[in-house]
């Protein structure tokens, strides 16, 4: 994956002509009409039963549109779409599937098995006959030429590997969560216990600010590196640790103040402290169901 929005693609494409007379003229040749770059050479040509076999090499920039809403547990999948190199020949390309032992979307037979992306792995690969969302004839003046064959394409969908990208994206948010619980936890209005701890409720501001930087930081971290039109997944975990951090301040604030009848205060603050854990993990549950519903 070259960028952002682009993939690099190399490999063999060949094409199977019938060597009997079929009553249309059939001319060798493909090509990839949505690469930004490319370059295709031949690399064999031989007699093959009552059909000719050529092989080319090829390289390509292919530009792609992947949503990575649900990063980072999103599933992309790379298009590879393949045309007749001569739109007037009418000649419908189809995978040849003779000539592979195994096509199981799942045993991915359409790519080498030493095919590697850094930080993804390949879960399937597929062909896909779609028809061309074409507009016009391309001055040709019969629209049969536009209709009569369909693009084939090759789908390779990969996935985020789940361990690299959730230890360097949710494990700063656990241990965000878990250094707002224990300042929470040893917050108080007891002027005993503020000296054994040595923090006040005014540290809370300090503590709630270094939280502030952290979160906007990670934001911008993540944005630099995934293009997306919506909101990620990851984002409205760091949206509710904004929530989170709001609480804390005037979580401790209300315990410092003393406030009579108010739940913030009862018993220094214990009916907040113990549902801490019970609000942070259930709403960040809430929020996981509801994204991954919405993006099901």
């Amino acid at each position: 994956m070259s960028g952002l929005s682009e993939v690099d693609v190399s490999g063999t494409i060949w094409q199977r002509i019938p060597t009997i007379s079929l009553g249309i003229s059939v001319k060798e040749g493909v090509r990839l009409p949505f690469a930004v770059k490319s370059s295709m050479e031949e690399a064999y040509r031989s007699e093959v039963g009552n059909a000719t076999v050529i092989g080319w090499n090829f390289s390509a920039t292919l530009p792609q549109h992947f949503d990575s809403t649900l990063y980072p547990f999103e599933r992309l999948q790379i298009k590879i779409t393949l045309k007749q190199k001569n739109t007037q020949d009418k000649v419908q390309l189809v995978p040849d599937f003779s000539s592979y032992d195994v096509y199981a979307p799942s045993s991915n037979p359409f790519v080498a098995k030493d095919s590697f992306i850094p930080g993804w792995l390949i879960k399937q690969t597929y062909f896909t006959l779609l028809s061309g969302n074409h507009s016009t004839t391309f001055g040709y003046s019969n629209k049969v030429l536009t209709e009569y064959t369909k693009d084939l394409s090759l789908n390779i969908t990969i996935q985020r590997k789940i361990m690299t990208n959730f230890l360097s994206t949710f494990l700063p948010i656990f241990m965000l969560s878990t250094i707002a619980y224990i300042a929470l936890l040893i917050t108080s209005g007891d002027e005993m216990k503020i000296s054994i701890f040595a923090f006040k409720p005014s540290n809370m501001q300090a503590v709630a600010a270094s939280f502030l930087l952290f979160i906007v930081f990670s934001m911008l971290n993540i944005r630099n590196q995934i293009i997306s039109d919506n909101v990620l997944y990851v984002e409205y975990m760091y949206f509710f640790m904004y929530f989170v951090v709001f609480w804390l301040v005037v979580a401790s604030t209300k315990i410092a103040m003393k406030e009579e009848n108010s739940i913030f205060c009862y018993h220094d603050g214990h009916i907040v402290k113990t549902l801490y854990w019970p609000m942070v993990s259930g709403s960040m549950f809430l929020i996981t169901a509801i994204v991954f519903l919405l993006n099901s």
